[in-house]
């Protein structure tokens, strides 16, 4: 697709990522080929907007009825989710030492990025007060368009913090290098709390 830049500068999306398994089932493939795919399109759909000039676009991809699909697929969903988090993360590599003689190398990362626990809790609170404040029943459509408009709204509100870990690596005997795993629940913590 063509648009002028104009188009779309400043819009904010939402997306529900939908039909993945059902895709992938229509072309006689496994349901975790259809999330692949649908993450492919998701970086897709990112650059795209990023190129436009949109100012945020938030995807939904995993609702709480998706904990209940088989234990391999959500693994699946989720190796997907954290390899394009963190391609999508603005982050940087700041001092990286070697020292061969003791077989140990070390990297600093800073990562900077919004908190998703906090907009989860910001999203459950406005969204139920808004519910709340409602004077008839609203249809599906209209609770759909809120969430939608309030996610939007406390995505934008949160505000991003830089975190730093050092990533540490050890050289085995025969001189390959394996990194140290204890990290990797600070870059979750960085980007979850």
């Amino acid at each position: 697709m063509t648009h002028p830049k104009e188009f779309a500068e400043g819009l904010s999306i939402g997306i529900i990522m939908d039909g993945n398994g059902r895709w992938a089932k229509n072309r006689g493939l496994p349901r975790t080929a259809g999330h692949k795919k649908g993450a492919e399109v998701f970086k897709d759909i990112a650059n795209y907007c990023d190129e436009l000039g949109v100012a945020s676009v938030y995807f939904y991809a995993f609702s709480t009825e998706n904990w209940k699909r088989p234990l391999e697929e959500v693994g699946a969903i989720m190796k997907l989710f954290a390899q394009y988090l963190i391609e999508g993360f603005d982050y940087k590599i700041g001092d990286v030492t070697v020292d061969e003689d003791k077989g140990v190398a070390t990297a600093e990362v800073s990562i900077t990025c919004k908190s998703m626990n906090k907009i989860v809790e910001d999203f459950s609170t406005q969204y139920q007060e808004k519910v709340a404040a409602l004077d008839t029943v609203p249809s599906d459509d209209e609770l759909y368009k809120m969430a939608g408009q309030v996610m939007v709204d406390v995505t934008k509100a949160t505000e991003p913090r830089k975190t730093t870990v050092i990533f540490k690596y050890t050289c085995n005997d025969d001189g390959e290098w394996s990194a140290d795993d204890s990290v990797n629940s600070e870059m979750m913590d960085a980007m979850l709390s």
